[in-house]
C-alpha cells in the first residue's frame, strides 16, 4: 500500500525565492507528457546575480528533484515567471522546457520586457531571447503561459500573455499575446484592449475541434474604481 501523501515534505529547492510587492508569481509548476514533475523558482537577487531562474525535474511523484537547466543575469532584474513543458512528438526526449519571464534594469520592473528561455529536459539545446519590449515609459508584467500541447502531439503551439501597464503599476494600456508556431524560433504578437484596467492575467488553452480553431480565456482582476474590483474573463482566437 503507498499512501497519497509523504510523511515528511520534498525538498525541491533551497534558497531564498525572489519576493517583490505586487510581482507574486515567483513559482510555477507544469505536469509534462513525459510523466515528471517541473517547478520553474525565481531567485532572490544576490551580489553577482541579480536576476536568475531555475528549473527542477521530479520523474517518481516529487519524491527527489533534479536541477535541469536555468537562466541568470548580473545586470538585470526578473520579474514574474511562467512555465511550460511541451514534447514534439512522442519522444519524450524531445520534452522541452520554456520559461517565459519579464526582465528588467531596475529591481521595481520598470521598463520590463517579455523574453523566454528553452531547454531540453536533460539540460541540453539551450537558448534564450528577448520576445518585444513595451513603449517608453510602460512596462510588461504578470506573464502568464499558455500552449496546446496538452491536446496535441504535432504542430505544438505556445504563447504567453502580459499586461502593458505604466510602470507605477496604476493602469493598464492594453494586453500583449505572443504565439510562436515553430517551438521559439519566432513570435508573433497582437496588442488587444478591454477598456479597462485589467491586472493578473491567467490564460488558458480552450480546444475546439482542430488547432486553427482553438481559443485562449484569460481570467483577470478588473479594477472599476479604487474600492470595487470584478473577475472577469475575456476570450481570444488562439
Amino acid at each position: 500500500f503507498n499512501q497519497d501523501w509523504y510523511s515528511t515534505d520534498a525538498t525541491v529547492f533551497t534558497g531564498a525565492v525572489k519576493f517583490g510587492d505586487p510581482y507574486f508569481r515567483q513559482i510555477d509548476m507544469k505536469m509534462g507528457k513525459d510523466g515528471s514533475m517541473y517547478v520553474a523558482v525565481n531567485r532572490a537577487p544576490v551580489s553577482g546575480t541579480n536576476g536568475r531562474i531555475d528549473v527542477y525535474r521530479s520523474s517518481n511523484g516529487g519524491a527527489t528533484w533534479v536541477y535541469t537547466n536555468g537562466i541568470q543575469t548580473a545586470s538585470a532584474y526578473y520579474g514574474t515567471v511562467s512555465l511550460l513543458v511541451e514534447r514534439n512528438g512522442a519522444s519524450n526526449d524531445s520534452t522541452r522546457i520554456f520559461v517565459f519571464y519579464t526582465r528588467s534594469n531596475t529591481s521595481d520592473n520598470n521598463d520590463a520586457t517579455m523574453n523566454f528561455g528553452s531547454w531540453r529536459r536533460d539540460g541540453t539545446a539551450w537558448y534564450n531571447a528577448q520576445i518585444a519590449a513595451p513603449p517608453a515609459g510602460f512596462e510588461y508584467s504578470f506573464a502568464s503561459s499558455c500552449s496546446d500541447g496538452a491536446f496535441y502531439d504535432a504542430s505544438t503551439w505556445v504563447g504567453v500573455m502580459c499586461t502593458e501597464s505604466n510602470n507605477a503599476l496604476t493602469s493598464t494600456n492594453s494586453f500583449r499575446y505572443y504565439r510562436s508556431l515553430n517551438w521559439g524560433v519566432s513570435f508573433t504578437g497582437v496588442t488587444f484592449s478591454s477598456g479597462f484596467d485589467d491586472f493578473y492575467p491567467s490564460a488558458e488553452l480552450r480546444p475546439s475541434s482542430s488547432f486553427s480553431t482553438d481559443s485562449v480565456w484569460i481570467a483577470v482582476e478588473r479594477r472599476l474604481s479604487a474600492t470595487q474590483y470584478e473577475i472577469r474573463v475575456i476570450r481570444t482566437p488562439w
